[in-house]
Formats: structure tokens, C-alpha cells, sequence
């Protein structure tokens, strides 16, 4: 999570270089390079990830009338293996890989946005919903099937979860009972949670995200960000 100025990039077709980190795709695999140092704790950051598409998405999402944000859900459905040195620490699981491209920064054109994605037998199942800058409300639902077909289906009702610790709103989508299970990041404009989602008669452990841009852009908050991403030229 460290800034780094243009001078630190470099990339082509296949590969993406920035600072000492790296990410290239190795035939269908996109393999993730690490080399950092922890903050604000200096500590070494060293080993590799390597990310397996089981699912691959075959559009980008339009977010706004413009047409200058977009989502494109890379493979909704992968399998991930990490392997430290630094810490020593080894993982195996499933995951999931996206990109947001757009024109303008993203502040520009919302002001926050909630996101969640399940894994079920037969893919992986994906909520998106939020408020653009002119007050209007968007979102979607998709099915993403392992036999590559996508399927948009109606946006479960929102359900509030409780708000974290640095007060940032939730929303998850799902039929009642869907619920928090557990905080992974909190922040003073993005949390990261894991839900049990209810919908259509199933219960899903998702991953769910809320991002609160009007946050973001505060000076209070742009004044705390480089405490927890570090700037180097």
C-alpha cells in the first residue's frame, strides 16, 4: 500500500512493475511478486501470490451515464496460493480478481459505494450498488456460472449492518437474516467485512465492502492517509 511516483512504474502487455512489487500473468495465472516493508512497523514484506482464474468475467460494468468509471470482473471465481518468506506464512483458498478503470477520479463521480461477492457450488454470485456525486442511486446483481455464463438478476433488498468503529456506514444486500460476521479493515472511509448473506432460500458466506468518498476527500482524512500509505518518489 505504498504511493510511489511515476518514475516507479513500468509495464507492458503482460506484466505491471511498481517499486520493488511486481504482477505478471504466467500462461492463465496471475502471479504477485512482494517486496515491501511493513508501516508503520518497519518490518520485511517478501513472497508471492498466485492467483488462479476458475470463472473469467467477459465484461466491464458501466458505473455511470458518462461512461468514465467502469468495473470488470477479471475471474469472480479463483483459486489463490500464498507462500512468505517474510513473515513465514503459507495460505491456500479461494479468491476473487477485479479492476475499476476510469477518467476521472473516483471521487469525482460518487459518493460511496457498497460492493459484496459470494462463492456458491456453481460460481459466484456478485452485489454492487452505490450513489453517484448527482444524488442518484445505482446497482446490480450478477451470477457469474462456471460455464462462463452471467447472469443479472434483481439487486437484493439492502440490509443496514452496524456501523464499524470509525462510524462508516454498511450496506449489504440479501433477504432478512443476512448479517455481520466478522470486521476485516476499518478505516476512516473503507471497511472490509465478511457477511452470511441470505437469498433465495440459500445462506452465503460473502466478502463485503463500503466506501464512503466523501470521507476520502476530507482534509482530515487526505492529512492521515500517508500514516498509513507511505509516499515514496
Amino acid at each position: 500500500m505504498t504511493e510511489r511516483g511515476a518514475s516507479a512504474l513500468d509495464r507492458d502487455r503482460d506484466r505491471l512493475v511498481i517499486g520493488p512489487s511486481a504482477m505478471r500473468w504466467e500462461g492463465c495465472d496471475l502471479v504477485i511478486s512482494v517486496q515491501e516493508w511493513g508501516f508503520p512497523l518497519p518490518r520485511r514484506l517478501v513472497g508471492e501470490i498466485r492467483v488462479t482464474p476458475q470463472v473469467w468475467g467477459g465484461q466491464a460494468f458501466v458505473l455511470n451515464e458518462q461512461g468514465q468509471h467502469l468495473w470488470h470482473p477479471v475471474s469472480p471465481l479463483a483459486s489463490v496460493r500464498l507462500d512468505f518468506e517474510r513473515p513465514d506464512l503459507s495460505w491456500r483458498g479461494t479468491g476473487y480478481l477485479d479492476h475499476n478503470r476510469g477518467d476521472r477520479p473516483i471521487a469525482e463521480g460518487f459518493e460511496d459505494w457498497n460492493w459484496q461477492r459470494a462463492a456458491h457450488e456453481n460460481g459466484a454470485l456478485v452485489a454492487y450498488s452505490g450513489t453517484r456525486r448527482d444524488g442518484r442511486n445505482f446497482g446490480f446483481c450478477v451470477d457469474f456460472g462456471r460455464d462462463g455464463v452471467e447472469m443479472e438478476q434483481v439487486l437484493p433488498p439492502a440490509q443496514m449492518l452496524p456501523r464499524t468503529l470509525w462510524r462508516v456506514p454498511r450496506i449489504a444486500h440479501g433477504e432478512a437474516g443476512t448479517k455481520l460476521l466478522k470486521t476485516l479493515e476499518d478505516t476512516p472511509f473503507y471497511s472490509r467485512s465478511i457477511i452470511e448473506m441470505a437469498h433465495i432460500g440459500r445462506r452465503l458466506e460473502a466478502v463485503q465492502e463500503s466506501l464512503s468518498l466523501t470521507r476520502l476527500t476530507r482534509p482530515i482524512v487526505q492529512a492521515m492517509l500517508p500514516f498509513r500509505m507511505p509516499r515514496r518518489g
